[in-house]
């Protein structure tokens, strides 16, 4: 009898111990299966790229796709990284491998014997080959040209680097925010904004456009008619004035001495976005903050001097920590239980020893 109590007592709280947490193993499973090796892939050079393990050395030859590792949770198993990719935490920690022009200085890579070397469209294809021929696993990515581009290439970077779940989480957060985005500028006009560097602009079929597009605006130099990139001139700028200026963050002072620009009725009515450069020219997670960042400057001010967009992004966070406290405190609930009934399994145990 003392040994079936017992049993009874362990199979109730394995039970209990099941039900807590089959959910959360049923949510991590698809997204674990997803990060399986070996893993093989078709690149943008046509290549098929085969990986037998999971990388544990990650050599990234552009700040974007360091800056992708950085967000899903893998900059630890980054070696090596490029010049302008050292604004990322703890990137002093990590050998640069380019020279500070941005070009790959090969043997620095070929040192640090990476299992993987992620590549992104900006390296020369010729470099890639060069790589490849010292027997190094090179991925070459295309071309990102959409937010969806960005998204998916951010998966699979997690794919390729074992890190799905961290991956699938950015990605979540990136459309949230974009579905946020979207709700409310359906809502109102969409101002025209015009963006500057260095006197150029973006127009249509560039990734800039895109960001100006999904913060709920109109790109001046997409009504303009410029495709690609193109210098900007005083003619450009007054056939179709701007209400808004978006410009980098390494521009402030650049843009203070345009004359061309202040002469503008954005400018002279302080209506100037200033997107930190990194979040902007970087075709990578963090580019959904340029979007944030956006979409907030040009969002119409509730009485309280902060727009729906800004409240809204704050009220998801809060709700974040509130899901994250309930777990908690249903997590202690549960092992309160299981404690319990162990006792209570110990006392009757006891019970019967003692009055047998």
């Amino acid at each position: 009898m003392r040994i079936i109590e017992i049993v009874c007592c362990c199979l109730l709280i394995t039970s209990i111990l099941i039900m807590g947490t089959v959910g959360i193993e049923s949510g991590e499973k698809d997204i674990g299966e997803l990060c399986t090796f070996p893993v093989s892939e078709i690149d943008a050079s046509g290549v098929l790229v085969e990986i037998e393990k999971e990388p544990q050395k990650i050599v990234t030859l552009a700040p974007s796709a360091a800056q992708t590792m950085w967000e899903i949770g893998g900059k630890n198993k980054v070696v090596g990284m490029t010049h302008y990719a050292e604004y990322l935490e703890g990137a002093d920690e990590k050998v640069v491998i380019s020279s500070s022009e941005g070009e790959i200085i090969l043997e620095s890579v070929v040192s640090l014997n990476p299992d993987l070397v992620l590549a992104p469209s900006i390296i020369p294809e010729k470099t890639v080959e060069k790589l490849r021929e010292t027997g190094m696993v090179v991925y070459y990515s295309s071309e990102l040209r959409t937010i969806e581009d960005i998204m998916e290439e951010t998966r699979l970077i997690g794919r390729l680097s074992g890190e799905c779940e961290g991956a699938e989480e950015v990605t979540t957060r990136m459309q949230s925010s974009l579905d946020l985005i979207y709700e409310e500028a359906e809502e109102k006009e969409k101002p025209v904004v015009l963006y500057v560097f260095y006197g150029w602009t973006a127009g249509e079929e560039t990734l800039i456009d895109e960001v100006i597009e999904k913060s709920g605006a109109k790109n001046s130099a997409k009504l303009m008619g410029i495709s690609g990139y193109r210098q900007l001139n005083a003619e450009l700028i007054v056939q179709n004035e701007p209400e808004w200026i978006i410009i980098n963050s390494d521009e402030i002072e650049e843009i203070k001495n345009n004359e061309i620009i202040q002469k503008t009725a954005a400018a002279r009515n302080n209506k100037i976005i200033v997107v930190q450069v990194e979040h902007l020219n970087q075709p990578a997670p963090r580019i959904i903050l340029a979007i944030e960042k956006i979409a907030s400057g040009i969002s119409q001010e509730t009485e309280v001097g902060q727009s729906k967009l800004e409240t809204e992004l704050e009220l998801e966070v809060a709700e974040g920590m509130e899901s994250y406290r309930w777990n908690l405190f249903m997590a202690s609930r549960i092992f309160g239980y299981v404690g319990l009934i162990i006792l209570t399994g110990i006392v009757i145990v006891w019970a019967k020893e003692k009055w047998r």
